[in-house]
């Protein structure tokens, strides 16, 4: 009987152990300048800004020699799996978590791939920020984030970026079906959108826009001094504002509209 109580004891403590050992979490770089995070695959990442730097990643232990974690000399983080992500188990699939909490010194430079996601935790300052997400990444923006000279950010694919943002000169490039929802302001503004992409830019004043919106995209601006916009395919767009109009052209089955304030109705035409 002992021995029997004995057995059943070690082989609850062999599972305990084995069910503690699925995770393991990394703490790497702290005290180092990180600038930038670059990541693909699954990763769900944290980012704030702060002195006391460095990444720490919560990955399913057996992929530990898969994990690529690197910090280039220029800052920027490195953050994915390198090969085939395997399970010894299909139904232990759905446990696996990739997680990653980063505070970086400034964020310069963000590029998400797969189906990454980056939230972003308080207010930041930069001076320039650049953004490519392509894949089904997503980023989304919580606080206030200032960059003081220039904002650049390229959505593909399925993206999607949603934040509260200030800088004197931005440019979007937004193709495939993605999705740019931004609150905040900006001076100049050149913006691209394409494909079946979504730019939703009403809660954005910008002072001086040039566009350019096709395919089956859709766009909403908010326009303060000067306007240049063009529109071809089926895509529509509206703004409102009384910008002096520099160029309004649409060609197509496309359609530009100038409206006084952002009706329900405009939303559910924008939606669609």
């Amino acid at each position: 009987m002992k021995k029997i109580s004995f057995v059943i004891f070690m082989l609850c403590f062999t599972i305990v152990e084995a069910f503690s050992q699925e995770q393991i979490s990394i703490s790497r770089f702290q005290g180092q300048k990180i600038t930038g995070i670059e990541a693909h695959g699954i990763f769900n990442i944290t980012a704030k800004q702060g002195t006391t730097t460095g990444v720490t990643v919560n990955i399913p232990a057996r992929l530990e020699k898969q994990l690529v974690l690197k910090l280039d000399s220029d800052g920027k983080l490195q953050i994915y799996i390198e090969g085939k992500i395997t399970s010894k188990n299909r139904k232990n699939n759905d446990d696996d978590h990739f997680t990653a909490e980063v505070t970086v010194t400034t964020l310069n430079n963000v590029e998400l791939t797969g189906v990454c996601k980056l939230e972003t935790i308080g207010d930041f300052t930069t001076n320039k920020l650049k953004v490519d997400l392509s894949g089904a990444s997503k980023m989304l923006i919580n606080g206030d984030f200032l960059t003081k000279e220039k904002l650049e950010i390229e959505l593909s694919g399925a993206s999607h970026l949603k934040g509260r943002i200030t800088s004197p000169e931005s440019s979007f490039d937004i193709s495939g079906a993605s999705n740019l929802t931004l609150k905040g302001n900006t001076i100049h503004c050149k913006i691209e959108v394409s494909g079946a992409s979504k730019a939703a830019l009403d809660d954005f004043p910008i002072n001086e826009l040039k566009a350019e919106v096709s395919g089956a995209a859709r766009a909403q601006f908010q326009v303060k001094e000067k306007i240049s916009l063009h529109t071809s395919g089926a895509s529509k767009a509206t703004y409102s504002g009384d910008p002096i109009i520099l160029s309004l052209h649409s060609s197509g089955a496309s359609n530009i509209n100038k409206i006084s304030s952002q009706s329900s109705e405009t939303r559910k035409e924008y939606e669609k």
